[in-house]
């Protein structure tokens, strides 16, 4: 009889078997889970690439339906294709295929700057469909679309980003393009939805009817107030409303701003000699208005004690203010000007009047003036000429009652010149006098 100890030596066929039978069931299992894994990874990135090209396809939808044909020839022909284009319509349903464009490689990466996609798809934004190229093969079947994958769960619905959006902002500027036409623009739009494609309503103020613009632009040929709304469909902006003003425009080669500023060196010289009928409007803050000498803001040069002084201040001390000498009276006025106060003074038909309450009518008298008026200078028959430190804003010269200067205060584009721009007669003046005009912001 054999001892115990004997007995467990070795390992005995029951036992051999049934642990061959545990590895075999552990293979399998990992064999299994493994086969799934792939499958799971395969169907993750199916479903990946399909939900993002059928954004895209939603995004170019949305581009279409507010009027962006363009996106109907993304993609190319599917001549070159056409043999798995019939397979993988025909496993997908699909009859109609005419409105269908092969998406490939080249179209995802460069037209559509996608990374990441590696399959390629058939394509029908009309109807938002996405039909993948190759499909992909699940317990025997084979997949081409989103929709067709059991119980649905990979459907990428329609969101239209235009349902209760923020209404749409946009910039306007005007520009004057020739007498009596001015081109108003629409720029710098705000939206956040799909639409990129928008039309202009406009209408002069008081009119029953809508203007219609295609291209964000159109041309205004009577001056006046001008309303603005940016349309789409159902979606509109809400109304703005754009001045047009005959003689403030300024062509596209320069930029209006708020003054010029002289230092007290710069001056300009409007080319206008002066007579019984001349009148002027001008829009100025004097910057300093104490000098023994006085400061000229707007004359000619006098002979024989006949003078056309325009404004001419002579200030004695802080207490007289400024004062006015016209047409050969021989005597001062108070103007009421001020000093570091904007203000509007105007001499036009013989009446006087200022911003600061000055109100007074002159008597005709005669002329003797020789040189042409300048603004922030009076032109002397001695050597020196006087000057004003003073921004001015605008400056009009009259005739009667007839403007033949209108004096916007600008500097061109192209050399940064500051000046003014008459647009009566589309010149540009600019500082005769010594240093550089100051200027104010963009207008």
């Amino acid at each position: 009889m054999k001892s115990l100890k004997e007995n467990r030596k070795g390992i005995t066929l029951v036992s051999l078997v049934i642990t061959i039978v545990v590895l075999l069931i552990l293979a399998s299992i990992a064999t299994y889970s493994g086969i799934e894994v792939i499958k799971s990874s395969r169907l993750t990135t199916f479903t990946t690439e399909m939900k993002i090209m059928q954004t895209q396809v939603n995004e170019l939808y949305q581009r279409y339906k507010n009027g962006d044909n363009t996106v109907l020839d993304i993609g190319k022909d599917l001549g070159s294709v056409l043999q798995q284009a019939n397979k993988a319509f025909n496993a997908s349903g699909i009859t109609e295929q005419s409105e269908y464009r092969y998406f490939d490689q080249n179209t995802i990466k460069d037209v559509l700057k996608i990374e990441g996609v590696e399959g390629e798809f058939f394509v029908n934004i009309k109807e938002r469909s996405v039909v993948s190229y190759e499909g992909f093969k699940y317990e025997g079947k084979t997949y081409y679309t989103l929709d067709q994958l059991p119980n649905g769960l990979y459907n990428v619905e329609y969101n239209d980003k235009n349902i209760n959006m923020d209404k749409p902002t946009f910039d306007t500027s005007v520009e004057k393009v020739s007498e009596g036409k001015w081109r108003v623009t629409v720029s710098n739009i705000q939206y956040n939805g799909y639409i990129d494609k928008w039309k202009v309503n406009y209408q002069l103020e008081g009119q029953d009817s809508w203007n219609t613009s295609e291209d964000l632009s159109f041309i205004a040929t009577e001056s006046g107030e001008y309303v603005l709304q940016l349309v789409n469909g159902n979606i509109k902006s809400d109304e703005k409303i754009i001045t047009v003003k005959q003689g403030e425009i300024l062509p596209a080669e320069y930029q209006q701003v708020e003054y010029i500023e002289s230092t007290g060196t710069q001056y300009i010289d409007t080319n206008v000699v002066p007579d019984v009928n001349t009148g002027f409007y001008i829009d100025i803050t004097i910057l300093d208005l104490i000098d023994s000498n006085g400061k000229r803001l707007f004359g000619t040069s006098y002979r024989n004690q006949g003078f056309w002084g325009g404004i001419f201040i002579a200030t004695y001390n802080a207490t007289d203010g400024g004062q006015m000498a016209y047409i050969n009276s021989g005597n001062f006025y108070n103007p009421c000007l001020v000093s570091n106060t904007r203000m509007q003074i105007s001499l036009i038909n013989q009446h006087y009047t200022t911003s600061t309450g000055a109100d007074i009518n002159f008597k005709t008298g005669t002329m003797n003036s020789y040189g042409s008026i300048y603004i922030l200078n009076v032109n002397t028959d001695v050597a020196t000429s006087t000057y004003s430190s003073a921004k001015l804003y605008k400056a009009q010269i009259y005739s009667g009652d007839v403007i033949i200067r209108n004096f916007i205060p600008c500097y061109r584009k192209s050399d940064n010149e500051i000046g003014m721009y008459d647009t009566v007669n589309n010149k540009f003046y600019t500082n005769q006098g010594t240093g550089t005009f100051e200027k104010g912001n963009d207008v």
